[in-house]
């Protein structure tokens, strides 16, 4: 019962963190000027920032959705964790491409929560839910 619960949690920790941020970006519908600023000093410069923003934010989507999917088909009732599992993979690869982004561009905080998220996300894919 308690690890049913924790999944749950985790799952729609998860889910809430990364599908909050690409509705965000989705509803915003344009890419803001701060991002393309952000890689003015990186070779990432040389990509338009909407290449980037955008499958940022299909990422985001992506990950939140399998979440989503392991919470409602009930995935953790049977002890079966496929769902849970591809997400956070999925949520590991997202979050280590973010940390180097954001190191990239010199945002060393923001790479520092990013290098966490990513820690949790493998910890939990390499050893709770497998």
């Amino acid at each position: 019962m308690a690890m049913q619960a924790l999944h749950l949690v985790i799952c729609l920790l998860f889910a809430a963190i990364l599908g909050e941020a690409g509705l965000t970006k989705l509803l915003g519908r344009s890419t803001p000027a701060w991002f393309a600023d952000k890689f003015a000093a990186s070779w990432l410069r040389a990509i338009p920032a909407p290449a980037l923003w955008w499958p940022i934010a299909v990422a985001e989507l992506a990950v939140a959705a399998l979440f989503v999917a392991a919470v409602v088909t009930g995935e953790s009732a049977g002890g079966a964790y496929a769902l849970t599992q591809a997400a956070l993979v999925g949520a590991s690869a997202f979050f280590a491409a973010l940390t180097v982004g954001l190191r990239l561009s010199q945002d060393f905080a923001g790479a520092s929560a990013a290098l966490t998220y990513f820690a949790v996300a493998a910890l939990l894919a390499t050893t709770m839910f497998r």
